[in-house]
Order: C-alpha cells, then sequence, then structure tokens
C-alpha cells in the first residue's frame, strides 16, 4: 500500500523537471549582479575573514578555492549550463549532481544571504539526484501522446520527498505559536505591513482587515491539513488520490497567494513546482490521449537550437561496460543514503521540540550537516515581524559636503525621516540587510566594504554613520506610531 501510494508519476516528473529546470537557470542568473559583493573577495566577505571566523568543519564551497570575481562569473556559467542541460532532459544524473554542488557552492559562501527558499531547494536538488526525471525522447513522446503505460517512481527517495514537504508545513504550524497567528488572526495584517515585503496587491488588501484574518486562517491551519492529507491521505480518504489533490490545491493556492501579495524571491516558485511533483496518476489520466503539440514543437526548436541530440549521444557513449554490476551496487548506496537522510531529516527538524532526547541522537546532525540538509522554517514564526526597519548613511566628504549615500528609493518625510522602500531589491540584498542589523561584526565588514567602493571610484568619502530606523507597523484604524533611531556603526575611511 504504502509503495502504491509515495510514487511520483511520470508525467508530474516531466513538469517538475522543467519547473526546476528554470528555477535553477533563474537563481544561477540572478547572483551575476551580485557576485562581487556577496561571493568574492572584494565583496562584504572574504574567504579569510569567513573561514576563521564563521565557516564549519563541514562548511564546503568550490569558491573557497577563488576569491576572484570572475571564478564567481565562471561557476553561475556552471550552473546556468548544467539548468539548461537538466531543464530540456539531457543527462539529468550529472547535471542534478552538478547543480546540487553549485547551490551549496553559493550557499556556504555567504550565509548572510538566505533565507527559507534556498533550505528547500538545497534538499529538493540533493532528493532530485536520485529522481528518473526522464531525458528528451520521453518529454517528446509524454507531449506528443505516443506513451500509454506511463510508469510510476515509488522508492525511498520518492518517500524521502514527500517527508521534506510534510515537515516544512507541519513543523510551521507549530513554530508559529504566537498570538496573531492562532488567536487574533492579525498575521497577515502584520505580514502586509512590512513595506520591504508587501507587494501594491499586498499593500492595498490592508485595507480589508476581515479579509486578511480569514486568510490567516487558510494559511496556518491549511498548514496543518495540507501536510497530513500529502502524508496520510491513503488513510483519510478511501481513494488515497483526494488527500494528494486536496494537498497540492492547498500548496499551489497558498503559494499562489504569497507570490501575488509579496516579493519572497524564489521561495513561492520552489514551492509551488515542489507541490506539482505530486500530481496523482488519476489527475493526470484525465488529460490521456491529448497530444501537447505546441509544446513538442517547442521542444524540436530547442533540440535543434542547442544541438541537445547531438549532446546526449555524445554523453552516453561513456557508460559502464559492467552496467548491471554498477547499478547493482548504485541501488544498494542509494538506499542507504535515503534512510541516512531520512533519519537526519527527521532529526533536525524535531530536536527543536524535543532537545532532551534529540541529545541521545545527536550523530544525526553531522550527517544533516554534510549533507546540507539543515533547515527550520520559522519564517513570520513566532509571529510575523512587529516593526519596519530601513537604513540612512549619512556621510561626510574631504570637499565638505554631507550627503546620503543610501539614497536609492529615498521617500523620506518629517513623520518619516530618511525613510527608504526597499520592496524593489534583489532578494539576497533584503536579506543581507535584515541580518546585518545591531551585528557589530557584520557592520564592521559593510562598512570596510564602503570605504573599499568609494575610495576605488575616488569620490573622496571620509567619514559616515550607518542608522537604522525601526517602527512599529500599524494595523487598520490604528495612528502611525512613533519611530526609534539606531546610530548602528560609525566609520572613518582613511
Amino acid at each position: 500500500m504504502l509503495k502504491a501510494y509515495f510514487y511520483l508519476d511520470q508525467r508530474s516528473l516531466l513538469l517538475g523537471r522543467i519547473l526546476f529546470g528554470l528555477v535553477y537557470l533563474y537563481d544561477a542568473l540572478r547572483r551575476i549582479p551580485y557576485a562581487r559583493e556577496f561571493f568574492s573577495d572584494e565583496g562584504v566577505l572574504q574567504r579569510g575573514y569567513f573561514i576563521s571566523h564563521m565557516a564549519h568543519s563541514w562548511t564546503t564551497s568550490i569558491l573557497f578555492l577563488n576569491g576572484s570575481v570572475y571564478f564567481v562569473y565562471f561557476l553561475i556559467s556552471i550552473y546556468s549550463l548544467s539548468a539548461l542541460f537538466f531543464l530540456f532532459g539531457v543527462r539529468t544524473k550529472i547535471s542534478s549532481i552538478i547543480i546540487w554542488i553549485c547551490i551549496i557552492s553559493f550557499h556556504d559562501r555567504n550565509w548572510s544571504v538566505l533565507n527559507g527558499g534556498d533550505d528547500v531547494l538545497r534538499s529538493i536538488s540533493l532528493i532530485g539526484i536520485f529522481l528518473p526525471w526522464g531525458n528528451l525522447k520521453a518529454s517528446r513522446e509524454i507531449l506528443s501522446g505516443q506513451i500509454k503505460d506511463y510508469f510510476q517512481y515509488s522508492s525511498l527517495w520518492s518517500f524521502a520527498l514527500y517527508f521534506q514537504f510534510f515537515l516544512i508545513y507541519f513543523t510551521t504550524f507549530f513554530l508559529k505559536s504566537g498570538r496573531s497567528w492562532k488567536i487574533d488572526y492579525t498575521a497577515t495584517e502584520y505580514a502586509l505591513g512590512l513595506d520591504s515585503f508587501a507587494s501594491s496587491i499586498g499593500a492595498y488588501l490592508r485595507n480589508f482587515p476581515s479579509l486578511l484574518k480569514v486568510m490567516t486562517g487558510f494559511s496556518i491551519w491549511g498548514e496543518l491539513l495540507g501536510a497530513i492529507f500529502l502524508l496520510g491521505g491513503f488513510l483519510l480518504f478511501s481513494r488515497g488520490y483526494l488527500g494528494k489533490l486536496v494537498a497540492v490545491f492547498f500548496g499551489v493556492v497558498f503559494h499562489l497567494g504569497l507570490f501575488t501579495m509579496m516579493t519572497l524571491g524564489l521561495f513561492p516558485l520552489i514551492c509551488i513546482s515542489g507541490w506539482l511533483l505530486f500530481l496523482p496518476s488519476e489527475f493526470w489520466n484525465y488529460f490521456h490521449g491529448k497530444k501537447f503539440s505546441f509544446f513538442t514543437k517547442i521542444i524540436e526548436t530547442l533540440k535543434k537550437i542547442f544541438f541537445l541530440e547531438t549532446i546526449n549521444k555524445l554523453s552516453s557513449g561513456f557508460n559502464n561496460q559492467n552496467k548491471s554490476d554498477l547499478e547493482s551496487k548504485r541501488t544498494v548506496l542509494s538506499r542507504i543514503l535515503a534512510l541516512i537522510f531520512l533519519f537526519s531529516l527527521f532529526y533536525w527538524n524535531f530536536k527543536h521540540f524535543f532537545p532532551h532526547t534529540a541529545k541521545h541522537i545527536s550523530a544525526l546532525k553531522h550527517t544533516a550537516r554534510i549533507l546540507h540538509i539543515y533547515q527550520k522554517w520559522n519564517m513570520f514564526s513566532p509571529y510575523p515581524y512587529s516593526h519596519n526597519q530601513w537604513y540612512s548613511i549619512p556621510a561626510q566628504f574631504s570637499d565638505g559636503s554631507e550627503k546620503d549615500i543610501m539614497d536609492f528609493g529615498y521617500q523620506g518625510s518629517v513623520l518619516r525621516p530618511g525613510y527608504k522602500n526597499f520592496l524593489w531589491l534583489n532578494a539576497l540584498t533584503k536579506k543581507y540587510l535584515s541580518r546585518v542589523a545591531g551585528k557589530k561584526s557584520k557592520l564592521k565588514l559593510w562598512a570596510k566594504y564602503i570605504c573599499k567602493e568609494h575610495r576605488e571610484k575616488n569620490t573622496g568619502l571620509r567619514s559616515f554613520q550607518i542608522i537604522r530606523y525601526r517602527q512599529k507597523i500599524t494595523l487598520y484604524g490604528e495612528s502611525e506610531k512613533k519611530i526609534d533611531k539606531h546610530i548602528d556603526y560609525s566609520k572613518t575611511c582613511l
């Protein structure tokens, strides 16, 4: 029964491969403008400082080999090329391995720019190494309706994917223990009051507090029920696939809502792509026999443009002669690794709730770190952020002039001095700005980088202060709260 339930349909895997291929590609390309600032020795965090003051024994990154910005661009190129191969089904196994290595290399180079979406992507990319995503030929046959019998892939790794998504939403339900989530249901209103995250649609919806309370209830209780329906649908429904459909419906609608109302980087898109992997065979069978000629033509055109068929044939020539023996050994190793993954995943997520019991199996902490599946689903937990915050950097120059060198998005007023709207910023920068707040060691590195940037541009910068403003979020009908001003750091550029 379990094997018949915890499967991934061949057509769901094809859809997932296309979606995750696009996610991987975007994840690689979005790093290009910030390669120097966040991932090279010329940026805010040099390798020497990171390795000596922050890194652990399990920290792993190819970017430790070279601190040049050009080496970062080189790794981005490898990541992008592997994402393209994965997207089009060319040597997906090798592509998946390279993608996972690239992801952990970027993640372990600068932790200050990571968010919950990165934890999801890192885990799914590891699981993806062991999934049969399909190739160009299979994609063409599925879209043209040539295949009559579609396979259902069931293994410890398919169960690991189910278990990972269960843990994301099950644990976050209990971590969201604040009053705004489960008593007065104002969490969504607070979340949409964050100027750096709320979209124009989200800001508009703040005019309807009653609707937002309903959305809060849908969010928090949907996370619990969605997780239970996904993992236990075969127990709750006589037709187990109905539980999956309900769970997938919640997951997709919930994250589409996040994508529409807030700017959370790749997190909603990663989760939507993941949820669609659980679409059961019964869903796809409804479309059985229907041809998708438009998508087939796209695949054929891209094959010719990128020489994908030729590349696939050339790469397939490197097969081991003792393939059957090798496959048998791989299967055993794969199962062992899957069991380690599952136990480590269980430990890492429940150690927060049962710390005394977790001490007795603390060895799993090390395997989780080695596999890079360390995670904690505490976004907006135990309650959403209650304050907006923004920075101002008034600076003095050698010619006697003064200027706020953090002047982008300036919307200051008497009521909100120095106000900056960071909504448009890249998710990497927004996360970095939230992580440096009040952290003197990180502020020191940021200040040093600012001096270096202005020295290279010969602007004559002499000194500056990093000022952080904080203002409590006002709910509908409340009066504007007062603004607190903190001088986080002062720096003189020599």
